[in-house]
């Protein structure tokens, strides 16, 4: 089993390569700054039978 952990995973290309990696027997820590989005795309991976963890960073205040 194979570890990955993908940034951008609420939607676009980070999704699509969570989604593509899915598939097979891989551990995914899927990190995005929408969390339900994420969530979104956690439900997606997970319909698929992959173990996802969800990392939601939100930077407020940084300029």
């Amino acid at each position: 089993m194979k570890r990955y952990f993908i940034t951008g995973a609420s939607r676009g290309i980070g999704r699509a390569i969570a989604q593509k990696l899915a598939g097979a027997e891989h551990r995914l820590l899927l990190h995005g700054r929408d969390q339900e989005a994420l969530a979104t795309t956690c439900s997606l991976i997970e319909a698929k039978s992959a173990k996802t963890t969800r990392f939601v960073f939100v930077a407020h205040g940084i300029d």
